[in-house]
């Protein structure tokens, strides 16, 4: 399968986790890339939010991504792929975080608040 044809899919089944990410985003002002798509060897990544101007990917979890060593694994390795080769920083949440919209809200906050300090300043 293609990264395109993925990433439609994807943008169009948005989880319910997705959809609250996005909405507080949008009540920050923060611009984002939805279902970004990055290159990875001889196939691809797909993120769950790509933040271009703070260099950072936001990926939201189920309960698998620390249950299975497997995924873990594999989240690890696509973590590090992303920082060595494009210098983007990935922070992970649990879906069980995004469900408390006002706690998901602040940590949101309180991540982007201080990066938005430091691009004022440069």
């Amino acid at each position: 399968m293609n990264s395109d044809y993925i990433r439609q899919r994807l943008l169009k089944e948005q989880t319910p986790y997705e959809s609250k990410l996005y909405a507080v985003l949008d009540t920050l002002d923060v611009q984002y890339i939805p279902q970004h798509v990055f290159p990875y060897g001889d196939t691809f990544i797909v993120c769950d939010v790509f933040l271009p101007y703070y260099d950072i990917v936001i990926e939201l979890d189920g309960l698998h991504h620390i249950l299975s060593l497997e995924q873990c694994a594999k989240d690890t390795a696509r973590d590090k792929y992303l920082l060595d080769t494009y210098s983007i920083k990935v922070i992970r949440y649990l879906n069980s975080v995004v469900n408390d919209t006002k706690l998901f809200k602040k940590i949101i906050e309180d991540l982007i608040n201080p990066l938005k300090q430091t691009k004022l300043v440069d």
